[in-house]
């Protein structure tokens, strides 16, 4: 948190500035991880932004999706990280659960403890509704609207297209 903090200052030595930025590297966990990232990109240090991608791309679903600390995480964060291959997950529900925490964070900023995913899933009951029909179209159009032929397309086949729609439906909320 002080190295944050200090990123703005300017410090007399480079040597303590590139000091700062190799401990918010080694420091990275599910309680820091948007914090340094946003850090990260306002003060232009890529390597704590790759480090931080890097991070989220192996412990996003095992660690981040388990902690509060998930409602801070950018979309624009979360998108890349999901459309990245590196992303380690153990199946497609756990993607589903991560992007449903998400946006239930999103949609309730004010909570204050991670609810059960059983509360956010009988929340969510309202909207099947939606999520099926939102799926439609993705299903017919290709993933985030790509044409079917295109390489993303392609290359994302692996992925469920349901996480895929609950982007576009998450890309509508905001």
């Amino acid at each position: 948190r002080v190295c944050v903090e200090l990123l703005p200052v300017t410090l007399p030595s480079a040597c303590i500035y590139c000091r700062c930025c190799k401990v918010m590297v080694k420091c990275i966990n599910a309680h820091t991880v948007s914090t340094y990232y946003t850090a990260s990109v306002k003060y232009k240090q890529s390597a704590v932004q790759e480090s931080c991608e890097r991070w989220l791309q192996l412990n996003m679903v095992p660690h981040l999706s388990l902690v509060i600390n998930l409602r801070e995480l950018p979309f624009e964060l979360l998108e890349k990280t999901l459309l990245s291959s590196r992303l380690f997950t153990w199946n497609e529900y756990s993607l589903f659960k991560l992007i449903s925490h998400w946006i239930f964070l999103q949609i309730h900023p004010h909570i204050q403890m991670m609810p059960a995913h059983s509360f956010i899933m009988t929340y969510f009951q309202q909207y099947v509704s939606i999520l099926e029909l939102s799926a439609t179209p993705c299903l017919q159009v290709g993933i985030l609207g790509c044409p079917r032929q295109s390489h993303f397309y392609k290359r994302k086949r692996q992925y469920p297209t349901l996480c895929y729609c609950l982007i576009n439906v998450m890309k509508g909320m905001l």
